[in-house]
């Protein structure tokens, strides 16, 4: 567009900023895209005249700082060190007396990473402040909310290589500094537009919170009149219905170990006891988790008297109405909201929803008109011959029967029945040889980069080659197992199943970079849960199969969370207190307690919004629009 508007224009040269370099030009007055050019240079970024109160335009420290910034290779340095930052948060150990653990980095050698680290961002920020100001000028370095949260991650990162903090402070700093990857987002355009572009839906979302506040609200009010006070039973035997609180007295012996036991008149773990309770209960119940409170609450049968089994079948009513209200309408509109506010944010129009069908449009009839072949006779024969409809009925009847095959391939099979796959397998490449021959000769070599399904077809027969070179290997066999691939073009070849493949293709670039946003969030979750977490004591489900002990652990528990996990056990397991619990064994700098209720169901809870509910569920959203 400005290289359209230049040309209509007379330029002369204009000069922007103290320091006097020729930035753009300005059309003749009364133009009529005077006002668009000047919007432009204006968008130019210029130098202020004095930064930080001290330092002018002629300050030999300051053109130094800029030099800098400016050199080709300082941005690059700068990410480098983002992401090797955040590669050593995720090796070091939290507590270097751990026994039995492994130490890919030790403390020492992190300090000093994180040293040279912190010196080479905070060479950056003066660059960035000597360019352009702190604050007080028209471009000031805190006037971004991406720089904002650089500089406060810097602070924190400096206080941690100080040492000035005590143990427990610093605990606190690095659950800052686990922030670290966003700083690699403002540097990359694709992940920062989907990061503003979730900002974007803050507002959206305030709206539908203003809404499922009040739904939860008066559901946690309706459980606690009901079932407040009423789910207690007895820890042992001993107090059965009719019993109750007066019979749960005393000790019982567990007769698998032997030990003697103090019986309890206790509350499960998830109750309506008070408002906050009631509120995590019901978070609990709209994540499909609701089958445990709902079975307490059916065994109710009076206040401070043990439950019994089906007693109060008609409390599931409560579970039932409330997984319709709050599961299948609310939390879909909350999804909803960020789904349609993010595509707003993205300036995802109508118009540009119509500029999406046209180009695909023009895409399709692009790879119709090139598919013109060689105009030689022999060429044209071949031509008719590979575009009718029985020779491509043939080529699909041989696909599928090779998929057959495959798919009835089982482990002891006969000699005969391997002669027979064998045969077969040499038929299907024999096959696909001789159909790309015969469209070589008929379109030509450049028919290979014209049509896409043409690469899969060379693909799968230099797999199947290479298959048959390397008849031994498992790595042979798996590249005979790509001839799969060309069950994709017998698919594509039904227009509902084309459809789909279409958006799948279509829907790539935004994946990636959702996908890229979404393991930034587990990255910086799995690396909090390893600060909170790392040395609680196992639990329920807290155990060899799901544990915080390191990033890896980390990364693989909330991914099971995500995907269906028990992550309310989890939950109760990482809020264990003493006395159940040591704070810190004598002469270790660690403990075996979790970080208490509140603590980690706001830990739990924020992970599956912000994880599950919105990421996922965005990724979804934007297949179904690309779909529409």
């Amino acid at each position: 567009e400005l290289g359209k508007i230049l040309q209509k224009c007379t330029l002369p040269a204009v000069t922007v900023g103290s320091a006097g370099e020729k930035l753009g030009a300005s059309p003749e007055p009364g133009s009529p895209v005077s006002a668009d050019l000047a919007h432009m240079v204006a968008a130019v970024p210029e130098f202020p005249d004095i930064v930080l109160g001290v330092f002018s335009a002629d300050s030999q420290v300051r053109n130094m700082f800029i030099w800098l910034g400016r050199q080709p290779w300082f941005d690059p340095i700068v990410y480098s060190s983002i992401i090797a930052n955040c590669i050593v948060l995720m090796l070091t150990p939290i507590y270097e007396d751990v026994p039995y653990q492994d130490v890919i980095i030790s403390f020492e050698d992190a300090e000093t990473c994180n040293t040279v680290f912190a010196f080479i961002l905070l060479v950056e920020l003066f660059c960035r402040v000597m360019a352009n100001g702190l604050y007080f000028t028209p471009n000031g370095y805190l006037k971004t909310g991406w720089n904002q949260m650089d500089f406060v991650i810097l602070i924190f990162s400096l206080l941690d290589v100080a040492g000035v903090i005590d143990t427990g402070g610093a605990r606190a700093i690095r659950l800052v500094r686990a922030l670290s990857p966003l700083r690699a987002v403002k540097r990359n355009v694709g992940l920062k537009l989907v990061i503003d572009a979730l900002v974007g839906t803050l507002r959206p979302v305030g709206y539908v919170m203003m809404f499922l506040f009040p739904t939860f609200m008066v559901f946690a009010l309706i459980g606690k009149g009901l079932f407040g006070g009423m789910l207690f039973s007895c820890s042992g035997p001993g107090a059965e219905y009719p019993g109750g609180r007066l019979e749960c007295s005393g000790s019982y012996v567990e007769s698998e170990r032997g030990l003697l036991f103090p019986r309890a008149w206790e509350t499960p773990d998830h109750n309506f006891d008070d408002m906050w309770g009631s509120w995590v209960t019901l978070f609990q119940c709209s994540t499909s988790k609701f089958l445990g409170p709902m079975q307490d609450a059916m065994d109710v049968t009076s206040l401070h008297q043990s439950p019994k089994e089906w007693q109060s079948g008609e409390n599931a009513l409560f579970f039932v109405a409330f997984i319709v209200v709050a599961k299948l309408f609310v939390m879909n509109l909350f999804v909803g909201f960020i789904v349609d506010g993010f595509n707003a944010n993205q300036g995802k129009s109508a118009a540009d929803k119509k500029y999406a069908r046209f180009v695909r449009q023009m895409l399709q009839t692009r790879a119709l008109n090139a598919n013109k072949g060689l105009e030689n006779a022999y060429s044209k024969w071949l031509q008719r011959l590979v575009e009718h409809r029985y020779y491509q009925f043939a080529s699909a009847l041989g696909v599928a029967a090779n998929a057959g095959f495959m798919l009835a391939d089982h482990a002891n099979a006969s000699p005969a029945f391997r002669q027979i796959l064998e045969a077969q397998n040499l038929g299907f490449t024999l096959m696909i040889t001789l159909e790309m021959l015969t469209a070589l000769v008929a379109y030509g070599p450049l028919y290979l980069s014209r049509d896409r399904w043409a690469i899969l077809d060379a693909l799968v027969l230099l797999g199947l080659y290479l298959g048959y070179a390397l008849q031994e290997g498992q790595f042979g066999q798996f590249v005979k197992a790509l001839r799969l691939l060309r069950v994709l073009k017998l698919a594509a070849a039904i227009k509902p199943v084309r459809t789909v493949l279409e958006t799948v293709l279509q829907s790539l670039p935004q994946m990636v970079n959702i996908f890229a946003v979404l393991f930034i969030q587990l990255f910086i979750f799995a690396v909090i849960a390893m600060q909170l977490f790392s040395t609680t004591k196992y639990g329920k489900r807290l155990g060899p199969t799901a544990n915080f002990e390191t990033w890896l652990k980390s990364m693989g528990t909330i991914y099971q969370i995500i995907f269906g996990d028990e992550w309310q056990v989890m939950m109760d397991d990482t809020s264990v207190q003493e006395p159940a619990c040591t704070r810190q064994f004598e002469g270790y700098q660690f403990g075996d307690c979790g970080v208490g209720k509140t603590s980690a169901a706001l830990f739990f809870i924020t992970m599956k919004l912000v994880c599950e509910n919105v990421m996922l569920n965005l990724l979804i959203g934007m297949i179904l629009d690309n779909f529409s």
